[in-house]
């Protein structure tokens, strides 16, 4: 259960947000603000569901909670404010200690949660630095 809602609900919108933010798509600031709302929603149910507890299901790791911290690593570094971030506790605890393990360390790297939130650029942005760019050259 839990790995098809990561899958379906979780990743596909935060794989969205992170074309978004890395400039693989265009979008605009309501389809952004819509993405980020819905991921944080599916954020807070996990968070609800993994408070008090080690590993997503049962006692002990499982796939289910290496893809959660594979689809929360971008998010946790660069998309998810800090505001945000402070108000998930446990997701934040949970995230820290999986990425912690020497096995996803080995695999992964030392990931941490981001102290800055990237900003997207939205289409009506990147017009105006255009024009600016270009009246600058003249």
């Amino acid at each position: 259960m839990w790995l098809e809602y990561l899958r379906y609900e979780v990743w596909t919108r935060a794989r969205i947000l992170n074309l978004h933010l890395f400039g693989h798509v265009s979008f605009n600031k309501n389809e952004h603000e819509f993405i980020t709302k819905e991921l944080k929603e599916h954020l807070k149910t996990i968070n609800a569901h993994i408070k008090g507890k080690s590993f997503m299901v049962g006692s002990h790791l499982t796939i289910v909670d290496i893809w959660c911290a594979i689809v929360l690593q971008e998010q946790m570094q660069a998309t998810l404010d800090t505001n945000f971030r402070n108000s998930m506790a446990p997701l934040v605890t949970y995230f820290k200690s999986i990425c912690a393990l020497p096995e996803f360390k080995a695999r992964l790297g030392n990931v941490k949660p981001g102290k800055k939130t990237m900003a997207p650029k939205f289409e009506g942005e990147q017009k105006k630095e255009e024009n600016k760019d270009k009246a600058a050259k003249k």
